[in-house]
């Protein structure tokens, strides 16, 4: 992985397949289309997302408020050869938790093919080193055992398990220690 940027500025991560870059509400189709996907709204929730306007809306409202007003970036893959975005992964700072938890989403095409991985494996390791991090969180519903693979392969441990508002389910959380 290295890290490079463009002429604005922002901060942009390579891996050997994918390109990372911060997310903006030019994302409207490729969020849309993963916020309606079956297999988020099973273990993540239904966010009601049904048009462009309302993705847009989204990304403004709920994902860059977050990341900016915490000082991280969510990051959109990107498949260095085809240019085609296919998921999405940053930290996040939500209130009723005192770490910082990584969250990721992809399109259901493109899971099993080593991207989640790739992707936060990256993104951890620039934020660790950016903000000096000790601790990451990560939560996923009970029934999402590829996201709980996941997180066990990136070195996450479970802590308990938990019932947070606004998630389809009940949440096992998790916990990385840099």
């Amino acid at each position: 992985m290295f890290l490079f940027g463009d002429k604005k500025s922002m901060t942009m991560l390579m891996t050997k397949r994918l390109i990372l870059r911060p997310i903006t509400t030019d994302d409207d189709q490729f969020m849309l289309t993963l916020l309606n996907e079956p297999s988020f709204i099973e273990h993540i929730a239904d966010r009601g997302v049904r048009t462009l306007a309302q993705a847009k809306n989204y990304i403004k409202e709920h994902l860059l408020t977050m990341s900016k007003g915490n000082g991280f970036t969510l990051f959109v893959a990107t498949i260095k050869d085809t240019g085609q975005t296919i998921g999405f992964c940053g930290l996040l700072q939500r209130e009723y938790f005192d770490s910082p938890d990584i969250g990721f989403a992809f399109l259901q095409s493109h899971c099993q093919c080593g991207y989640g991985y790739e992707v936060a494996l990256a993104v951890l390791n620039y934020e660790i080193k950016r903000a000096d991090l000790p601790k990451i969180l990560a939560m996923t519903s009970v029934d999402n055992l590829a996201s709980m693979a996941l997180l066990k392969k990136l070195g996450f441990a479970f802590v308990k398990q938990a019932n947070i508002a606004g998630y389809a389910s009940e949440s096992k959380i998790f916990q990385y220690l840099a």
